[in-house]
């Protein structure tokens, strides 16, 4: 049985404008669950969130990714692209109306909900594939050839609310039963808890915290450093050392789909408009 933990976090500003704020970033770390006492001391008490980081922390910080994780993923979304406005309108307008129907908010039928959901599976489920991919997983097998998986998934507290987070988990709960692929490459998958917490609850989110930070500030074309003690030289160093350990891999955004890829059902509460694609799969 491989037992191994998923750490997400996001970077950037998860709202319908891109004015100075033109990207939003996800990272993922998969990490070896028996290991993660280990790695907690590994990271000294009080370390700064990227956001109050020096470059001291950013090398202490990737140097122990580099050494001890599973799989590392990133990739950025532009939020100028044409999808972007036209998801969130989308989206408003499913709300408003639902919202009228029913008396009462649906937190997950709102843009920032369902992206955090997209966001949050995909950086996990990415950081296990990689993990699996690299061979840095080590492929132990059942006599029947089964590799077994069992999945630990720790979110940044982004996602919030009792109703959202349980329809989070139940996503997850499903996603239990209904692996086809996977079963196809012989690997038998679970996952088994999840946590939404804080950095200062659980120190190892900040592995994704400063890996979303570092391709933020790559990718954005805003000075995502300009009140950062980080310098640039210092996240291009960062990122080529992440890279050059094999553990790395930075995706591009998802093919487009639209908001009634995601909730099919609510098509009638769109008005009659060409489809709006949002860059997530």
């Amino acid at each position: 049985m491989a037992n191994v933990t998923s750490l997400s976090d996001i970077a950037g500003q998860l709202t319908e404008a891109s004015h100075n704020a033109d990207q939003v970033t996800v990272a993922g770390v998969c990490l070896p669950t028996g290991a993660l006492s280990q790695l907690r001391r590994r990271i000294p008490s009080g370390f700064p969130k990227w956001r109050n980081a020096t470059d001291k922390h950013v090398l202490h910080l990737v140097s122990l990714m580099c050494e001890e994780s599973l799989g590392i993923v990133a990739y950025s979304i532009d939020k100028r692209e044409p999808w972007w406005v036209n998801f969130w309108k989308d989206a408003s307008h499913v709300h408003s109306k639902a919202a009228n129907l029913s008396g009462a908010s649906i937190g997950i039928l709102k843009a920032g909900t369902l992206l955090k959901f997209l966001l949050f599976g995909e950086s996990a489920t990415l950081s296990l594939a990689h993990s699996i991919r690299s061979g840095a997983l080590p492929p132990i097998r059942s006599r029947g050839g089964t590799l077994h998986i069992s999945h630990a998934l720790v979110f940044d507290s982004d996602l919030q609310g009792a109703e959202n987070i349980d329809s989070f988990a139940d996503t997850w709960r499903a996603s239990n039963a209904n692996r086809p692929l996977t079963a196809s490459l012989g690997i038998e998958y679970k996952a088994t808890t999840m946590q939404i917490t804080t950095e200062q609850e659980e120190p190892l989110l900040l592995m994704p915290d400063y890996i979303a930070g570092l391709i933020h500030a790559k990718n954005s074309d805003s000075d995502t450093l300009k009140f950062s003690h980080v310098t640039a030289s210092a996240v291009t160093s960062a990122l080529a050392l992440v890279t050059k350990s094999g553990r790395f891999v930075e995706f591009d955004a998802p093919s487009a789909i639209t908001y009634t890829d995601i909730y099919p059902d609510f098509a009638n509460l769109l008005p009659q408009s060409a489809p709006s694609p949002v860059g997530l799969a």
